[in-house]
């Protein structure tokens, strides 16, 4: 009877850290830790009670409480231990999210390229994204310029994502046979996504932008979009000045700087009186193209101006004929692409079209 009375006594002594540090409740909640009193009072430190399981830290006021998983604090998800009411999640190389097998964000801190460790596998949806441009943290600031010809060269196109297998970023190094399998196993690929989107191909942006794509381990390439915003500001800004340089040459032409005879004659008037301007033929032309036009008797002098698409002019042809006539150009005064020819009669112009020179 003394020998069970002395094992039973051995085992409560040693039941007491463990009911000391766990404590159950008849509505099946679970306190993992010992409760402290707040400061100065002897008032336990409050636990909720809708909780299934509660972990008290060992900070003032029981702040502080974590779960680690495995050892060393390597991976672990808690309370942050002051008094902000953060919570925090540990992790020493990653994190991974997966959701119906398949995974849809992860972070490899070992990653080896460095410029994106943190990859979302699905669409982000935000009210803003910030991109930290402070002036003091950059070296090396140049003006962009001549936007607008290298934009004109890229092809958008519209498109739909295919189905891809999400495979693991951890080095291949650094996991063993049985996880790959059990990583295939359970990563199963992304479906593919129906919707059509709109951008371009990241190997033709990498030709003309090369910074503005990335491209990771696998050799997959990804596109900086934002990156676009300054460039396409500059393109504008380059379309608008060869604009005004068109607009200063037509006011050039309506004001006499290119007839040596000033404009008398007023452009109704001559169209009244038969004076047009007719689309050239052939067109597009690669040798020789007649541009036709009507001259009334009545005008002293009119010329066909031949100007390429930023208002400089190319050609000019006198045309000495009156009423139906035509005009000759050979393409081998032009190089392959598109201008823009004017008829000025007396100084006033009359109508302008389009033609194009092909190789």
């Amino acid at each position: 009877m003394k020998k069970l009375a002395l094992v039973l006594g051995l085992v409560g002594l040693s039941m007491l850290p463990i009911q000391a540090q766990l404590t159950l409740y008849p509505n099946g909640q679970s306190v993992f830790g010992k409760r402290m009193t707040q400061g100065s009072t002897s008032t336990l430190v409050p636990v909720d009670t809708m909780a299934s399981a509660v972990f008290l830290g060992r900070n003032v006021n029981n702040r502080g409480g974590y779960i680690a998983f495995g050892g060393g604090k390597k991976i672990w998800i808690g309370e942050q231990s002051t008094s902000t009411c953060r919570m925090q999640l540990g992790f020493q190389d990653g994190i991974q999210g997966i959701s119906d097998n398949s995974t849809v964000f992860s972070y490899n801190r070992l990653s080896t390229v460095s410029t994106f460790p943190f990859i979302f596998y699905t669409d982000i949806r935000a009210n803003s994204f910030i991109v930290t441009s402070d002036s003091r943290l950059k070296s090396d600031v140049k003006s962009l310029s001549n936007s607008a010809d290298m934009l004109s060269s890229l092809s958008p196109v519209s498109y739909s994502l295919v189905a891809q297998s999400v495979a693991s970023d951890a080095p291949a190094s650094k996991i063993s046979s049985a996880e790959m399998v059990s990583m295939e196993e359970s990563c199963a690929p992304t479906p593919p996504d129906p919707r059509i989107r709109y951008g371009f191909l990241a190997q033709e942006v990498k030709e003309l932008f090369p910074e503005l794509v990335v491209e990771d381990e696998n050799g997959t390439m990804g596109i900086d979009y934002i990156g676009f915003i300054p460039i396409l500001v500059d393109a504008v800004r380059d379309l608008r000045g060869r604009l005004e340089e068109q607009e200063k040459a037509v006011a050039r032409m309506g004001g006499g700087e290119i007839m040596r005879k000033s404009a008398t004659a007023d452009r109704d008037q001559l169209l009244a009186e038969g004076c047009v301007l007719e689309q050239n033929r052939p067109n597009p032309f690669s040798s020789t193209s007649e541009i036709v036009c009507n001259i009334p008797v009545s005008v002293s002098e009119a010329s066909i101006y031949v100007y390429d698409l930023q208002g400089q002019q190319i050609l000019h042809l006198p045309v000495a004929e009156r009423e139906s006539t035509s005009v000759s150009i050979e393409a081998s005064s032009l190089n392959p692409g598109m201008y823009i020819y004017s008829l000025i009669a007396d100084g006033v112009e009359i109508d302008s079209k389009r033609m194009i020179v092909t190789d």
